[in-house]
């Protein structure tokens, strides 16, 4: 049975397991509380993957695996480099993250059944490479780059299985825009591109690329509020998101709209308490225990910083029958 970190399973929560989404409100469940900021969480059966950010050392990033059996925790990055996680590559105990040093920022994948690690030379141009994120067919990820005297930064997808890659999206790389990889499967990747700054959001979109039909969409938007934390799943033909006020903390609420309508109405799954936050990423993945996919997430509180915890909403979508 799978173990958790001061986690509460509520009466909710193991009802939603048990019958669709849509028909009851799902109690987001702590999973994770350090002594540290825990961010950019992913899951499989065996290890939950995340970032922290020491307390004592401020703005010092290392990926770390909880193993849910024994809570053993691992660091995966290198000594002397600072790491970003992603998530697994589906069926494996293999991890996908960013690893930089002073001097670049690549990407890397670590076996934690063999403790191998390997940088992904293929995707290598010497540029810097970063947020990763694995699926069976695919690896999305951003690159800077400059042109023209400006410097970019461009959202790209590699095929795995015939050594391609495709741009998905471009845009100016300054401090006021940015873009936040999502997730990617084996048709459908997303990401949202947000405006302003990372605690007071002018502007959140969400994008959802279908690689079989190449076709780009985007979530409408309501009132302009911000969208983010996309997660697709495609078992369900769902993705899960959240949507928020402007300024921290203001009224974020989990949505849930199908990939192949995104401009239906959406249906409410959770929300959080007025004054809590989460970042601008989450991941979806397969609980094996019960059958169902859970949403990953990171809640802090707003004017707090540095106490990030990591959250999931078990449950949120049913497992393939």
């Amino acid at each position: 049975m799978r173990r958790v970190v001061k986690a509460v399973v509520s009466a909710a929560t193991a009802l939603v397991v048990a019958l669709p989404a849509a028909w009851a409100m799902i109690t987001p469940e702590k999973v994770l509380s350090l002594k540290a900021s825990q961010v950019l969480p992913s899951s499989n059966d065996t290890y939950l993957a995340y970032t922290s950010n020491s307390l004592a050392h401020p703005n010092r990033f290392n990926v770390y695996t909880y193993r849910y059996a024994d809570g053993h925790k691992q660091r995966i990055n290198a000594v002397g480099t600072q790491g970003f996680s992603g998530n697994f590559d589906p069926g494996t105990n293999t991890l996908i993250y960013q690893q930089d040093r002073t001097d670049r920022v690549d990407i890397y994948t670590y076996n934690l059944d063999t403790n191998a690690r390997k940088r992904l030379g293929v995707l290598d141009t010497g540029l810097w490479n970063f947020d990763p994120r694995i699926s069976t067919s695919f690896i999305s990820f951003l690159r800077y780059f400059k042109a023209s005297g400006r410097w970019w930064v461009q959202l790209r997808l590699f095929d795995r299985v015939t050594g391609r890659f495709r741009k998905l999206m471009t845009q100016r790389a300054t401090g006021s825009h940015w873009i936040n990889n999502g997730t990617v499967g084996d048709r459908f990747a997303s990401w949202n591109v947000c405006s302003g700054r990372p605690l007071n959001v002018r502007g959140c979109t969400i994008y959802v690329y279908d690689v079989q039909a190449q076709v780009l969409r985007k979530i409408p938007t309501n009132n302009g509020r911000p969208q983010f934390a996309a997660a697709v799943d495609e078992t369900n033909d769902l993705v899960v998101f959240a949507r928020a006020g402007f300024g921290c903390g203001r009224g974020v609420t989990f949505y849930q709209v199908p990939v192949s309508h995104l401009g239906a109405a959406p249906i409410r799954v959770s929300s959080l308490p007025r004054g809590t936050d989460i970042d601008f990423t989450a991941s979806i993945s397969l609980n094996a225990d019960t059958n169902a996919f859970d949403y990953f997430f990171e809640r802090f509180v707003c004017g707090k910083h540095g106490s990030a915890e990591i959250y999931a909403l078990r449950g949120v979508s049913p497992g393939p029958t």
